[in-house]
């Protein structure tokens, strides 16, 4: 991801507004180094960013850790900016934990999901990812 970065200009002012987050899960467990979720946790950056109104500079992913860069944010302070970003993604991330333990099939599972191989089954039907949030 890049992104040219220009001075913003406003009536008074003329500068940079830039802000490096870090954001790392509980007990620093290495969830990112799972491919999906971070694609996932990539596009929620960018609809928090858009929704905001900043620009998400950067992203960048270490195993138990995700860096964002995100500029033109003068109308938030940086405790707003790290709670509407690590707030959002973090329903998101529990949201992408059931899925992918209740839903997606995993091929070293020999196409079973975890919650089916440890005995659990749900009986979702058509619309699956509904029905798991109905059911918790």
């Amino acid at each position: 991801m890049t992104t040219d970065l220009k001075l913003l200009r406003y009536a008074h002012t003329v500068g940079e507004s830039n802000c490096h987050l870090q954001f790392t899960p509980k007990y620093r467990k290495k969830i990112f180094e799972d491919k999906d979720l971070r694609a996932e946790c990539e596009r929620e950056f960018k609809r928090i960013a858009e929704k905001l109104k900043v620009q998400l500079a950067g992203v960048g992913f270490g195993p138990d850790h995700v860096h964002l860069f995100v500029t033109g944010w003068k109308n938030y302070s940086i405790s707003q900016l790290a709670q509407r970003f690590k707030g959002t993604s973090q329903q998101q991330m529990n949201n992408w934990k059931n899925y992918y333990n209740f839903i997606r099939p995993h091929q070293a599972l020999n196409g079973k999901t975890p919650s089916q191989k440890a005995g659990i089954e749900l009986e979702l039907k058509e619309n699956k990812w509904k029905e798991l949030i109905e059911k918790v």
